[in-house]
């Protein structure tokens, strides 16, 4: 399928996300408030009001969230996660994987890792980004080069002075 993604900063707090992709559309909503409603065709909706949700991220048949704690919690295929993830700062879904990044700028991921796309994550502790797509992750560096890792096909380092970093979904 074609992924169509769309995100943004909506206000100051607000945050959507939608993808079209072998037919699945979903988007989560993250109102002013910090309350989150997810709706999706191919996993149940989501509505999360007792906790305050700072980011929001999806693919495919997977969304996971951040809440103002730092935990991560995920819904439809990596809904099982077998570790509590915390202290986070940003979250990346791909697909069939997640990874989360802390203050300290050290990358954690979970889910399949049939192409390396959670593990091992090179220079691990240098992030300030992350990014996630269908078999790769990549992370901006603090040195402003981009690592990515996974994919066995693409796995580059790219020096430079980058500012942002981003995968396709």
């Amino acid at each position: 399928g074609i992924d169509n993604n769309c995100d943004g900063i909506i206000g100051q707090s607000a945050y959507v996300f939608d993808t079209s992709t072998s037919g699945h559309i979903g988007s989560c909503v993250i109102r002013e408030d910090q309350t989150m409603d997810c709706y999706h065709t191919y996993n149940p909706d989501v509505s999360i009001r007792n906790t305050p949700i700072i980011a929001v991220d999806m693919h495919k048949s997977s969304y996971c969230w951040l809440d103002s704690a730092g935990t991560v919690q995920c819904q439809g295929v990596l809904g099982n996660l077998s570790q509590t993830i915390t202290g986070q700062v940003q979250i990346a879904v791909g697909s069939n994987h997640g990874c989360a990044l802390d203050s300290q700028g050290t990358v954690t991921c979970w889910g399949f890792n049939d192409k390396g796309q959670i593990s091992p994550i090179p220079n691990n502790g240098s992030y300030v980004q992350i990014a996630a797509g269908n078999d790769i992750s990549c992370g901006l560096q603090n040195t402003g080069a981009v690592t990515c890792w996974g994919g066995y096909y693409y796995t580059p380092v790219i020096s430079g002075d980058f500012i942002s970093v981003a995968t396709g979904k």
